[in-house]
């Protein structure tokens, strides 16, 4: 099971009324639904949710973490327990999160201080924090205070997945790269350089949305911006906060901004309160500097800083991964870029040993023989995928979630 199936089954589910009676698997998937509101609004945090059961297994309180420096999920679940008079019945309470409570001051105090100092029995949470700071240091708190604290495996994919991003943060100090691609039958996914092409219809579209709504910045290569000029926007009924993510156009040459600058256009993502990164080569950059004084709309997207163009990320002709997601996490608070396409740019990160993650969906028509088509095979003896969940949306669109492993990282 995947975050984009929890995503679409979960999201919108109605939470358990407090006073309802549940059993600990359902406490623990509550989490999960409770953790996914968090979608796209943590910034570099991990989405989290966390409910509590007083000793009859009563709902008494929930809680999650809305946004980058807001309460965490306990807390938010003790202020509720409190708000709605059940204090009382925190007395051999068991608290569960989907996430070891942290230990750590950071923009907000330890959650472990405050549940321990809680009359709770137990305290059951669904994955170990990857923060150094934390990992194995919240539990072990905890149990130093008498609580009694269980990590069960059950729903580990959803809490796992939920951290994916927050995990490659905490161990590589990057952006997590997620790449999405759409594929028919015979691994077509697109049209050479000629027109719009959709692989799945838009009713399977649009649950994509989620991937966006999660990602910090959304990229796509040249041949992408030129042809389809997309919105690369969040677009969905299904979100309650929609946040739209920022974009980078890989952009060698500087083939997509000429495109634009000639029609006197603005493309379709570069929009008001989110920041577009242009990443061109440095000799590319000098050359823009003349165009900007004859292009309206480049002039005032530079002045505004609505389009970020810069170079530093090329090694010679090459766009680095590597350097681009250490610095675009560091400097900018990017935890998840999401990769549109196309071929050029899926194939850079991954010959680059830098996509984390792989979204598939694949359609069951065959398109090989449409003029111009573009194949590619996500299957590579160059990396593994780990296969984490695969669905049917309709009867003829699957999704298939994986996790990317390499020979030498």
């Amino acid at each position: 099971m995947s975050i984009a199936k929890a995503d679409m089954d979960l999201y919108n589910m109605p939470v358990p009324s407090l006073g309802e009676v549940l059993q600990p698997e359902q406490a623990m998937l509550l989490t999960v639904q409770l953790g996914l509101r968090g979608l796209g609004l943590t910034g570099l945090n991990p989405m989290v949710g966390c409910c509590i059961l007083d000793r009859q297994g009563i709902l008494i309180g929930i809680g999650w973490h809305a946004g980058y420096g807001a309460a965490h999920a306990e807390v938010a679940a003790i202020q509720q327990v409190r708000a709605s008079g059940y204090a009382q019945r925190l007395s051999g309470a068991v608290l569960y999160s989907s996430l070891e409570p942290c230990c750590h001051h950071g923009k907000t105090p330890p959650c472990t201080e405050l549940i321990a100092a809680l009359p709770v029995a137990k305290v059951v949470y669904g994955d170990q924090d990857p923060n150094p700071q934390v990992s194995g240091k919240g539990a072990q708190k905890l149990r130093q205070a008498g609580i009694v604290v269980e990590t069960p495996d059950l729903y580990r994919r959803y809490t796992r997945s939920m951290i994916a991003s927050f995990s490659t943060n905490q161990y590589h100090g990057r952006a997590h790269v997620v790449a999405k691609a759409a594929q028919s039958r015979d691994g077509v996914v697109g049209v050479d350089k000629v027109s719009k092409f959709q692989i799945t219809p838009p009713e399977v579209q649009v649950k994509c949305h989620f991937l966006r709504q999660r990602a910090d910045l959304i990229a796509i290569g040249c041949g992408t911006a030129r042809v389809d000029n997309p919105s690369l926007s969040v677009r969905s009924p299904f979100i309650r906060q929609v946040r739209q993510p920022d974009t980078l156009v890989v952009d060698p040459q500087g083939e997509a901004l000429r495109h634009f600058c000639e029609r006197a256009q603005a493309p379709a993502w570069l929009q008001a309160g989110r920041h577009s990164f242009w990443a061109v080569q440095p000799e590319v950059q000098a050359a823009v500097e003349v165009q900007t004084r004859m292009t309206p709309w480049l002039e005032q997207a530079l002045q505004e800083q609505s389009l970020i163009l810069f170079s530093h990320a090329y090694v010679g002709a090459r766009f680095d991964w590597h350097v681009f997601t250490t610095w675009v996490y560091q400097h900018h608070r990017v935890a998840t870029i999401l990769l549109e396409g196309g071929v050029g740019l899926w194939e850079g990160a991954f010959s680059q040993k830098m996509v984390d993650e792989l979204h598939l969906l694949q359609n069951q028509r065959e398109l090989g023989t449409v003029p111009g088509a573009v194949f590619w095979q996500a299957q590579s003896p160059k990396w593994d995928l780990k296969l984490w969940g695969s669905w049917s949306l309709d009867g003829d669109n699957i999704w298939q979630q994986s996790f990317v492993t390499y020979a030498e990282k």
